[in-house]
């Protein structure tokens, strides 16, 4: 069964990212947001360049001007929003 949970740290949840891989993030003002898994595909992408130009799909704008979306600030991590 593929919907099992799965439980990982931010850094292991990076590496399931694809380049050009489609994500989504739940949340409102980083309740729910996983900061540790979305500092977690930061520091994979600044780190070895993996899950580059990612299409976000952004439902809440989760952050409070320092944590949240920021993560997801770097050139050439995210293509599309």
């Amino acid at each position: 069964n593929d919907l099992k949970a799965q439980f990982m740290k931010g850094e292991e949840a990076g590496g399931v990212i694809r380049d050009g891989d489609r994500v989504t993030r739940v949340g409102m003002r980083l309740v729910g947001a996983g900061e540790g898994v979305l500092k977690g595909v930061e520091r994979r992408y600044l780190e070895r360049g993996d899950g580059k130009d990612m299409r976000v799909v952004e439902w809440g704008g989760e952050s409070d001007g320092k944590d949240g979306i920021e993560d997801f600030g770097d050139e050439g991590l995210v293509k599309r929003m």
